[in-house]
């Protein structure tokens, strides 16, 4: 995709992200009903973080950049006219990826013990709450420090992409900073390698999606049967009807994200 009509998409979904989340957050403190007790907050949280994905977004122009043996995550910018600066807010900014997956975790963690009564929703109160929201947090620390460790700049991974950028996006080494992995380099003596290092730091991020992913599987699965079981136990067509629109909400509210991050 030519980097003029790509920076164009990004400039648009920029606005519109800004502008729903805004919104969203104006109308949760201001139009929501107290009963949604600390869910309400939850989604605040949720909004906010998305809003600062966007900003990331904005400010770094991320370009991905996959070809044979590599797979990079590259950054056009000068935000802080610091190199040291500006590769740590992309370690960090790479960290997002994290929270937001995790913080998914908690939202269907919260929905199904909504839909169960079985009085768990105490655990999304007080001092349970802030533990609940740091959990993104922390999952996005482990993230961006595993993207500082070992998926970092190096010598053979610029080597490998220089033509590439040069002859596809007219850019070069210098104007550049990037995270990820060329999965092979070269001995002294020219023989291939597998990059263990590089690789772990793909099997950490791996292993934190892959979990992040059962979570939301087995609470998404469990909030759906439960929803299908109101019906069963009395309730109205009209509070089924609701829970299901909340459902599907929440899924479509993962889906989306999820499927541009990867």
């Amino acid at each position: 995709m030519n980097l003029a009509v790509k920076n164009m998409i990004q400039n648009i979904c920029f606005s519109f992200a800004l502008i729903t989340n805004c919104t969203l957050i104006f109308l949760i403190i201001k139009r929501s009903p107290p009963k949604l007790g600390t869910y309400k907050y939850l989604m605040i949280f949720f909004s906010t973080v998305s809003t600062g994905y966007s900003f990331m977004e904005y400010f770094l122009n991320p370009l991905i950049l996959s070809y044979k043996d590599c797979f990079q995550v590259i950054a056009k910018v000068q935000f802080a006219n610091n190199p040291l600066i500006d590769r740590y807010l992309l370690y960090y900014g790479c960290g997002i990826c994290g929270v937001i997956l995790s913080m998914f975790v908690v939202h269907f963690v919260f929905r199904f013990f909504a839909l169960e009564r079985k009085g768990n929703l105490k655990y999304f109160e007080g001092w349970f709450f802030t533990c609940w929201l740091a959990v993104p947090i922390v999952i996005g620390f482990i993230w961006a420090q595993t993207v500082l460790e070992f998926l970092h700049e190096d010598p053979e991974s610029s080597e490998y992409m220089r033509d590439i950028l040069l002859q596809n996006y007219n850019l070069t080494i210098p104007e550049i900073m990037y995270v990820g992995v060329l999965y092979h380099k070269k001995t002294p003596d020219g023989k291939d390698i597998l990059n263990y290092k590089g690789i772990q730091g793909v099997c950490i991020l791996g292993v934190i999606m892959t979990v992040c992913f059962v979570f939301i599987i087995y609470y998404g699965s469990l909030t759906y049967k439960r929803i299908k079981n109101l019906i069963l136990e009395g309730r109205s067509e009209y509070t089924r009807k609701l829970q299901k629109q909340l459902y599907q909400a929440l899924v479509l509210q993962t889906i989306i994200p999820i499927f541009f991050m990867i």
